[in-house]
């Protein structure tokens, strides 16, 4: 599996959490909308949180694009989401030294399936 294939894997279970609507301004999207973006609070490139929950938000792409012209609204905004312990622990993971090899991507691909089972457990309870 590629990365890309698990990047477009995560970003549906960071959209499908939110029940495909913007955690910032709260609008509505349908489901497979292009414009609701999985949106990082710390990039991509940082391997150890690319596909950490709690480093990634549902994000329209007005909200998206508020958050990268700046920084310091992201910052406060992911603070006050997340709360100051959760918000310091994912600042202490950042740290972390990843390898993307096979192993990586099969606990990734197996994680993020276990997630999405959660979630369509949780939607055939409402």
């Amino acid at each position: 599996m590629s990365l890309k294939e698990l990047d477009e894997q995560f970003a549906r279970l960071v959209k499908e959490r939110s029940s495909w609507s913007c955690e910032k301004c709260k609008k509505p999207f349908v489901r497979g909308a292009q414009n609701l973006h999985a949106s990082h609070f710390i990039g991509r490139r940082n391997k150890a949180l690319r596909y950490d929950l709690d480093n990634v938000h549902a994000h329209c792409s007005t909200c998206h694009d508020e958050f990268t012209k700046n920084p310091f609204k992201h910052k406060q905004w992911k603070y006050e989401h997340l709360g100051a312990d959760k918000f310091y622990e994912l600042i202490k993971r950042q740290r972390n030294i990843v390898t993307t090899n096979s192993i990586y991507k099969q606990q990734t691909k197996k994680r993020i399936k276990e997630e999405m089972e959660k979630l369509e457990e949780i939607d055939t309870l409402r």
